[in-house]
């Protein structure tokens, strides 16, 4: 089965490399499932990490490793141990394997699980015709869903419930103001879920790229192309773009008890340029990785539901051998939002 793997630098290149590989598959370990994939999906993270500036954790073995950690599959078949689905369903999966047995985890906060494991970094991922995972990442999609709606959009459960955790965090009321940096598919479901589930009146969006506006404005008050062209006092930030430089443009105008909350991985520095502000008005600032398993129930009742449409940001379906093109295209940002590759002609 064909893969698409990353491999550590060598030959004095300073970056990883990507390249296909044919892997004979063995037997599926216990308590694990080998899907079929149907879709997966491109993230930003996964462009970043190729150009070595997404500061994600990643473990590459000297054989590689299979990229990618988004998407939808078919279970093709299943390890011993496994109840929770049977050969056929079509599923999800969380990208991130925690242990479920430390501290961390035990208090509800997989996220942060010393011991975990990212899917396409740090443990063989889902570029690839096949894809073995842990059975603990599932989540069996009903048959009201798929009646409902295509497979297209349950690609994008994942990168979904990351952005329901950051409004989350970031503690969204209905009397809120939220400025979204990055219109990307993160912070375009940041969008939508700000308006969605916690009902937020005004949600502003800032995003240069004039077709990732156009996909946002459906979800916002107002799109804005540059972070100097806001004006408001916010109470919510969410910087998903990776541009730090956002939050200092930004940082005068948070409002008394206001929250940021910081998604894009960036190697700049977050500077904020008036801690007496920050102190006298209360305001935070807090990371969000990924997702927690709450999230993704949620997102996946909301998308049954008809009120979350994730695959309005899908702009385009590629073949899985055009993967690597897509991966190193320079030009990427500027021709799509949520890129999607299909594995089977059946799917």
């Amino acid at each position: 089965m064909r893969s698409l793997k990353v491999f550590q630098e060598k030959d004095g290149a300073t970056l990883p490399s990507i390249g296909f590989a044919e892997i004979e598959p063995g037997p599926v370990a216990a308590g694990s499932v080998r899907l079929k994939m149907r879709y997966a999906g491109i993230c930003g993270t996964d462009r970043h990490f190729l150009k070595g500036g997404s500061g994600v954790p990643c473990a590459i073995p000297q054989e590689g490793l299979v990229f990618g950690h988004e998407g939808v599959g078919e279970v093709a078949q299943c390890g011993l141990g496994v109840s929770n689905c049977k050969a056929g369903d079509i599923v999800v999966f969380e990208s991130l394997w925690s242990c479920g047995q430390c501290e961390v985890c035990r208090r509800g906060n997989s996220n942060q699980c010393p011991h975990g494991q990212l899917l396409g970094t740090q443990r063989d991922g889902v570029f690839a015709e096949y894809a073995d995972l842990s059975a603990r990442l599932l989540y069996v999609i009903n048959n009201q869903i798929l009646a409902r709606e295509q497979t297209k959009g349950l690609a994008c459960v994942e990168p979904a419930a990351c952005a329901v955790l950051a409004c989350q965090n970031g503690r969204m009321s209905r009397q809120d103001s939220v400025v979204v940096f990055g219109g990307g598919p993160i912070g375009i479901f940041c969008a939508m879920i700000s308006r969605v589930l916690f009902g937020v009146s005004r949600v502003y969006l800032v995003e240069p790229n004039e077709r990732r506006r156009v996909l946002a404005e459906k979800w916002t008050t107002t799109v804005y192309s540059t972070a100097g062209d806001f004006k408001n006092e916010v109470d919510v930030v969410i910087e998903a773009s990776g541009d730090l430089q956002n939050i200092e443009s930004i940082f005068h105008l948070m409002k008394p008890n206001g929250r940021i909350v910081l998604m894009g991985r960036s190697p700049q520095p977050l500077r904020v340029n008036s801690v007496g502000h920050m102190i006298t008005n209360a305001i935070s600032i807090m990371g969000s990785r990924g997702h927690l398993g709450g999230a993704f129930s949620l997102v996946l009742k909301l998308f049954g539901e008809g009120k979350l449409p994730l695959g309005e940001v899908v702009t385009d379906v590629q073949e899985f051998g055009k993967l690597p093109q897509l991966l190193n295209d320079e030009e990427f940002e500027r021709k799509y939002c949520k890129v999607l590759i299909s594995f089977h002609d059946d799917g």
